[in-house]
């Protein structure tokens, strides 16, 4: 082999070990993107999860209020009969 060869040869071997490794990383950051994204749709089905809890608790807190005052009324109508 001549060295021109010889650098052409280790060139190659280089870009191929270069190529590989380019390869490697790829596949980390695709793994990684993957767990990103399942962590953004956890975050999504939590934050859903709140916003129905919230929905709920202020459903309740409005028909609360309402029987409430319902009720007032209710005792106010009586007491104005009586008088």
């Amino acid at each position: 082999m001549t060295t021109t060869t010889t650098n052409i040869a280790d060139q190659l071997i280089l870009h191929k070990d270069l190529v590989e490794h380019q390869q490697k990383l790829i596949i980390q950051l695709e793994k990684k993107v993957d767990a990103l994204r399942d962590l953004s749709n956890s975050y999504k089905e939590q934050r859903d999860s709140y916003k129905n809890l919230f929905e709920s608790v202020r459903d309740q807190y409005n028909n609360y209020a309402k029987r409430v005052t319902k009720g007032l009324d209710d005792l106010l109508d009586t007491r104005i009969f009586k008088i």
